[in-house]
């Protein structure tokens, strides 16, 4: 749509002003609650093998995806449809939500802060809240590294802004099937890891900390 880049623009100035209230219903929460709804499902009917639950994975994400890509894109197109006003601030809006560059700030200075202390119980909490791995017994040095590895990944290293080039000129849209595919992939593997198992341990995903 050619109100897009409009639209992330906004996005990204609101995320710099208001950043990430928890108060505010996070869209990756609804994407948590499909995860854990369609899981109970595919796990009656596929057998709990290898083979099974790798096809039952695949499905997994490619539903939730799907879902995560058709959903804003319809109520987009209908809101573009009815007043273009109504459409770029709906889409400016899910932007918004999908950006998380203050937040990012905020809890990355929160691991600094609890380092500093010295307290490592906080210093894993802390991070837990911008990593998706086990945090429970890193040592001050893995939680520094956790840390910064984190924010280097979503700030500088090349095949992460080429994903943002991308999506920032497709929309919000597909920002969001990217999250889809985030939250449908168990924290140590990615999409491009296929060779390993698809399906997260059981109802654990990215997404648990905003259900």
């Amino acid at each position: 749509m050619k109100w897009t880049l409009l639209a992330v623009v906004l996005g990204f100035l609101m995320d710099l002003c208001f950043g990430d209230p928890r108060w505010l219903y996070h869209p990756v929460r609804i994407i948590g609650h499909g995860i854990t709804f369609l899981e109970k499902i595919l796990r009656k009917i596929f057998p709990k093998t290898k083979t099974g639950e790798r096809i039952a994975g695949g499905l997994l994400v490619v539903g939730i995806v799907a879902a995560s890509s058709f959903v804003p894109w319809l109520i987009l197109y209908l809101a573009y449809g009815f007043r273009t006003w109504l459409g770029v601030a709906l889409e400016s809006f899910m932007c918004y939500q999908l950006l998380a560059a203050r937040s990012l700030r905020d809890e990355s200075k929160k691991v600094y802060d609890a380092l500093q202390t010295g307290d490592i119980e906080k210093s894993r909490y802390a991070v837990s809240m911008i990593v998706g791995r086990d945090t429970q017994n890193l040592t001050e040095e893995g939680v520094t590294k956790a840390a910064v590895e984190t924010v280097a990944e979503n700030t500088s290293a090349p095949p992460y802004t080429t994903s943002r080039s991308w999506r920032a000129w497709s929309g919000s849209s597909a920002w969001t099937s990217t999250r889809a595919a985030t939250c449908t992939t168990p924290p140590e593997t990615t999409l491009m890891k296929s060779s390993r198992a698809m399906w997260p341990p059981s109802g654990a995903t990215p997404c648990d900390r905003w259900s």
